[in-house]
């Protein structure tokens, strides 16, 4: 963490859009450019298709969430009980209970399973995939490095690891574009949390470390003094 960063000129950075507050996108921005890649890319979520997202009120989850509903789908959130109403404010159509159903129990339901918390493993997860669904994860395993080294699929169902953090920064760039139109629209919106100042650092990490946050935890870096004027600005913690 650090009140300033050194970026290049060609860096994946853009306006904020008028009348958008800066303080939540420290956080929605990263989870953005984490889920988009995910449910535009590797799942091709359209309309009418059945996207179960796990880990849905996490930062990735809540942002994926979203996504799915503006490109048409039925989305199915799991997380914990708690969270329930929140997740349907976002738009889920179903919320499993995490502490009380497991969703691997379902059979042939979703084209995509997104485990945006990486707590799943695929083959739990490919019977609730319908044949030639796809299951994605945030989170490298042996056992997704093995299917994706033997081609990606097992039973007519696929299975994938996207290094999104990778990609160039043209690409984030253009979706940074796509962000600002869908904050502009009001397609998606941040969901913050908590906000702590910078000096409570260390009680930001052990909260989100506690796994009970909704959304994005962000830290408040102080206001520049002198000369140069700066605004307050808030970056991710944890996902």
């Amino acid at each position: 963490m650090a009140e300033y960063v050194c970026v290049k000129e060609t860096a994946a950075l853009v306006k904020v859009p008028e009348g958008v507050e800066l303080m939540p996108l420290g956080g929605m921005s990263y989870a953005y450019l984490t889920a988009m890649p995910f449910i535009r890319d590797e799942g091709r979520v359209k309309p009418g298709d059945h996207v179960l997202i796990n880990g849905a009120a996490s930062s990735v989850g809540a942002m994926a969430l979203q996504l799915a509903k503006h490109f048409g789908a039925e989305v199915t959130a799991v997380a914990s009980g708690r969270h329930r109403a929140l997740l349907q404010r976002l738009g889920a159509d179903h919320v499993i209970d995490r502490q009380g159903t497991d969703f691997t129990a379902a059979r042939k339901s979703y084209d995509v399973v997104f485990d945006a918390v990486g707590k799943s493993r695929f083959a739990q997860a490919a019977p609730a995939l319908k044949p030639g669904g796809i299951y994605l994860t945030t989170v490298p395993s042996w056992g997704i490095f093995a299917l994706m080294l033997s081609g990606g699929q097992r039973g007519g169902k696929r299975g994938k690891l996207a290094t999104t953090g990778l990609r160039s920064e043209s690409d984030k760039l253009k979706d940074l574009h796509v962000l600002n139109r869908l904050l502009e629209q009001g397609a998606i919106r941040a969901v913050t949390d908590r906000v702590f100042p910078l000096n409570q650092i260390v009680e930001a990490h052990r909260y989100v470390e506690r796994e009970v946050k909704a959304g994005d935890v962000v830290v408040a870096m102080p206001v520049a003094q002198g000369p140069l004027l700066l605004a307050q600005q808030g970056v991710a913690v944890g996902a």
